[in-house]
């Protein structure tokens, strides 16, 4: 034991000829028949891993996974099997990612919690890379234990971003949870992004806005309201009659400089989307949508540069939507001071200029 840790203490210095020597004496050890060696290596190799993605390939090169596997036996080298190959798995080494099926599938053979939680750590990490993962996602959530299912939602999310399948129907109860609610906002805003399961999203929106939600919950639900709506302009109809769209605008004045800039976004897109909808235009306008964009214009400078520029270009549709040319003209005149000192402001992009430019000489002389 005393000469495997002054091995892990000189590996951390080594040229690149004595690290793969190194890794190779490793490999050996990890045949040795005392276990508590044997989990020393392992961690060991971890800690190189962590260190370098050098490490993890000549861990791959000289078949180091192949050789654990064939040796892992013992039930106290699983989680620290568990948490070496994870590592591989993110650093994408294929035999590790090959692997993590089989070994999660024999942790759920073994009634240890701990090792179970570090199993649903690893079916997290690898959520994306091997499809076979997904069979274990449903029993994992299952479980009762808070630490298991978090990392199963985390997973979720992974694929959800990637646009794979989730199981919505065990996921979605998990939405009236404190804890796991930031979670399934998320996981459903990946899904109106790819158009996936509207119908559904849809349904849980009254429950959503009428519960305490954190900064990051109003952000991922403001996203996922923006995504719903730009598949469809009905579904845009839709959201306002419950409350959507003024959910949107009570927010554009939050303190929150992340929820205020994800306002601006969404508010802006919802205009650009209806530009050729009077209709719905009037019905925006009537949600006092301008009064909303005029207070973002106050605060441009915590607005992102693409945004300004979308906030902008919602004005412009506004105003020419505007048959009487009064009611939305009079209302931008009053706070015109706030337009110029963008167009003045000498870090306003020119692009941004140009149009508030024509903007003012068009319709305000």
């Amino acid at each position: 034991m005393i000469f495997i840790r002054h091995l892990i203490q000189e590996s951390i210095k080594l040229s690149d000829i004595q690290q793969e020597e190194f890794i190779q004496l490793y490999g050996n050890l990890i045949n040795y028949k005392d276990t508590n060696v044997v989990i020393l290596v392992i961690e060991t190799l971890t800690d190189l891993v962590l260190i370098s993605d050098d490490y993890s390939l000549l861990i791959d090169k000289y078949h180091i996974i192949q050789t654990l596997q064939q040796n892992l036996i013992d039930t106290e080298l699983f989680i620290p099997c568990l948490t070496f190959i994870g590592n591989l798995t993110i650093d994408n080494i294929s035999t590790a990612i090959q692997l993590a099926p089989s070994l999660i599938q024999q942790s759920m053979n073994i009634n240890n919690q701990e090792i179970i939680r570090c199993a649903s750590w690893l079916i997290h990490v690898c959520s994306t890379k091997n499809e076979t993962i997904k069979q274990f996602i449903i029993p994992f959530i299952s479980i009762p234990d808070q630490k298991i299912q978090k990392q199963i939602l985390k997973a979720c999310i992974e694929r959800s971003q990637h646009n794979l399948d989730i199981p919505l129907d065990i996921i979605i109860p998990f939405i009236s949870n404190e804890w796991s609610r930031k979670y399934v906002i998320e996981i459903l805003s990946h899904q109106s992004f790819y158009n996936n399961y509207l119908d559904q999203i849809y349904s849980l929106l009254p429950y959503l806005l009428s519960i305490h939600l954190q900064p990051q919950e109003i952000t991922d639900l403001i996203w996922l309201i923006e995504n719903v709506s730009l598949n469809n302009i009905n579904y845009l109809i839709k959201l306002g009659e419950i409350g959507c769209i003024d959910f949107v605008i009570k927010h554009s004045y939050s303190t929150n400089t992340a929820v205020k800039r994800d306002c601006c976004h969404t508010l802006s897109s919802f205009i650009v989307l209806c530009q050729n909808e009077q209709k719905m235009l009037k019905i925006l306008v009537e949600h006092h949508i301008v009064e909303a964009l005029i207070d973002l214009i106050k605060q441009y400078r915590l607005i992102e540069i693409e945004d300004l520029s979308l906030l902008i270009e919602s004005l412009l549709i506004l105003i020419k939507m505007d048959e009487s040319k009064t009611d939305i003209i009079t209302l931008i005149e009053d706070n015109i001071q706030y337009i110029e000192i963008i167009l003045f402001d000498s870090s306003t992009p020119t692009k941004i200029c140009k149009k508030i430019k024509w903007l003012l000489d068009t319709y305000f002389n």
